[in-house]
This record gives C-alpha cells, sequence and structure tokens, in this order.
C-alpha cells in the first residue's frame, strides 16, 4: 500500500533533520589539523601520523555520503512540493 505524499514528506523531512547534525560532525573532525601527542617522537609519531591521516580519509569520505544522501533526500523532497 503507498504512503500518501503527507507522510512522504514527513518521512524526508525527518531524514533531513538526523542526517544534518551528522554531517555537520563529520566535516568538524576533518576541519581541525593533526595534533600529535608533544612527547612523541620517532616512529611513534610517524604512526600516530600515518593512522590520523587514514582516518581523516575515511571520514572525509563518510562525510561525501552523507552529503549525498542529504542532496537526494531534499531533491526529492523538492519534487514532493512541486
Amino acid at each position: 500500500m503507498p504512503l500518501p505524499p503527507g507522510a512522504i514528506q514527513t518521512v524526508l523531512e525527518r531524514r533531513i533533520a538526523v542526517l544534518m547534525p551528522i554531517e555537520d560532525r563529520l566535516r568538524t573532525a576533518t576541519a581541525h589539523p593533526v595534533i600529535a601527542p608533544s612527547d612523541w617522537h620517532g616512529p611513534a609519531s610517524a604512526a600516530y601520523g600515518d593512522l590520523d591521516q587514514r582516518v581523516r580519509y575515511r571520514v572525509a569520505g563518510a562525510a561525501q555520503h552523507v552529503s549525498a544522501a542529504l542532496a537526494a533526500t531534499r531533491l526529492a523532497l523538492a519534487e514532493i512540493d512541486g
């Protein structure tokens, strides 16, 4: 049984409300500079930098997916609103 347009609109609006804070947190997480502990030197410091770089790459990818989901949801909502 298909959902009425009002119910679909409500679902899309809720999805946007849920995704927006997630997108903000992911973007904020990748915006900060790398801060390695000041007492780490040599291999430990290099390993930390490598790990931080890989985590940032993954978080940035997740942020892109959330942004794409938001864009698609907003487009669907705009089509309903006509």
